[in-house]
């Protein structure tokens, strides 16, 4: 961190500190953060979880604080192509960071008790919100978070009561307002799953304008008890955007969460997702699919913490990486001591399509308790030239036959999601991306 952002950081803060706009987070926290993060800075590639990430952007480029304006001047328009269904998802838009009501789409009638909404309704939701944010966080001081925690000042908030069924996912779209300034963006989610409750929330990211950008957000997800929430992360842009996202999740007893992660065509992408199942009998799935060409660049980073006994996880993620693109996978299943009948499955497979195309991958185990079954494995590999042949022998052009083949090393993954238009728009996006036909769904 150079003194020029140093310097710029500490104004900011200070700027902040005297805004009036309502305590999203206890000040005390909030200054530690920063406190910590000014120490510390942003990671390195000296640190083992993040030597195969290239942080270099933070210098190059001189980023601006976003600040937050009365609504943003988009139009719901230039919006159109990011949303997946204009009548069946509740919709939550941020520009920058903010919430912008003119291009959400909340329909809450009906709805009763439920709040879908920015993290400034939080504040007015109950006494027990400061005991939720960040609590999930108190081992995590990377820079990034650190940062995110120092700066955020906007975010979603999502409470679903006991025992209720959602029957639309809830959409969180981050956009990056990029026509005019060069942005770094921090925000903060949180999501309540009550009792019982079921839920589907969907992020997405994309930008506007072609100027750099830097989104840095965190979602907080507590999963209670017999609870199940399905998780989806989509990001589909080719722009000069940087993300680095941050998703915990703390599940309690008999909770279900499903975690599907798509990366089709970024710039430059960090993900870390991390579940600390608490809790007896819980089931914990990790999904991941990326999709690389030309010189971008992918990070997933993944930990299952086993806590409590009689748990199971299962995580497989899939790459496809071209030209002179970068993947990197790292995921970490952590059993602890007390976590004893725990059932944990791990698998990463990828398809190189060049020779200059990279790969990082390091599966782990950690495991402190002696009743267990574990397992994992990494693979990396090119187009199977048996079913290449075969379908070769049937007429089919060797073109047509690798995007296929391609295909189908994608399929498995996307067909197991829950909501119809966002398989859609994730299996249309591959399709475009291999040259072949649409598929009909």
């Amino acid at each position: 961190m150079n003194k020029e952002f140093r310097k710029k950081a500490e104004q900011v803060f200070e700027n902040n500190a005297q805004l009036s706009h309502g305590k999203l987070i206890e000040e005390q926290l909030r200054a530690s953060a920063f406190q910590l993060f000014l120490e510390n800075g942003f990671p390195n590639k000296k640190q083992e979880d993040w030597k195969y990430t290239n942080l270099n952007f933070l210098n190059n480029i001189e980023f601006e604080f976003s600040e937050q304006l009365n609504d943003s001047d988009l139009e719901s328009k230039q919006i159109n192509d990011f949303l997946l269904s204009k009548n069946n998802e509740f919709l939550l838009v941020f520009v920058n960071g903010f919430f912008s009501k003119k291009l959400s789409n909340l329909h809450l009638d009906g709805y009763d008790n439920i709040i879908i909404g920015s993290l400034i309704d939080a504040v007015q939701f109950d006494k027990n919100y400061h005991n939720f944010l960040g609590s999930s966080l108190d081992k995590l001081n990377d820079g990034f978070t650190l940062f995110n925690t120092s700066f955020f000042r906007d975010g979603a908030f999502v409470y679903i009561p006991e025992n209720f069924i959602l029957d639309k996912p809830i959409h969180v779209l981050h956009i990056s307002d990029a026509r005019h300034n060069t942005f770094i963006s921090n925000q903060r989610n949180l999501i309540l799953a009550s009792n019982g409750a079921q839920v589907k929330i969907i992020e997405t990211s994309y930008q506007i304008g072609d100027k750099p950008s830097f989104y840095n957000t965190i979602t907080e997800i507590f999963a209670d008890t017999d609870s199940v929430v399905d998780y989806y992360k989509y990001q589909n842009e080719e722009k000069e955007l940087y993300y680095i996202g941050t998703t915990q999740i703390v599940q309690f007893a008999n909770s279900v969460l499903n975690s599907s992660t798509f990366t089709l065509r970024p710039h430059f992408v960090r993900n870390n997702l991390n579940s600390l199942i608490n809790g007896d009998y819980c089931e914990s799935n990790f999904k991941g699919f990326y999709f690389l060409n030309n010189n971008e660049f992918a990070d997933n980073h993944t930990l299952a913490d086993h806590a409590s006994p009689n748990s199971n996880s299962n995580e497989v993620y899939r790459g496809i990486i071209n030209d002179t693109a970068t993947a990197v996978f790292n995921g970490k299943i952590l059993v602890r001591p007390d976590a004893q009948k725990t059932n944990a499955y791990q698998s990463n497979k990828n398809i190189l399509l060049s020779d200059e195309a990279t790969l990082n991958t390091k599966p782990q185990l950690e495991i402190f308790a002696d009743d267990v079954k574990c397992s994992h494995g990494a693979t990396s590999g090119t187009i199977d030239e048996e079913s290449l042949f075969y379908l070769r022998s049937r007429g089919i052009s060797e073109a047509i036959a690798r995007s296929l083949l391609l295909s189908a090393f994608a399929d498995e993954l996307i067909n197991e999601i829950k909501i119809p238009e966002l398989k859609i728009k994730i299996k249309n996006q591959i399709s475009k991306s291999l040259n072949i036909p649409e598929f009909i769904v």
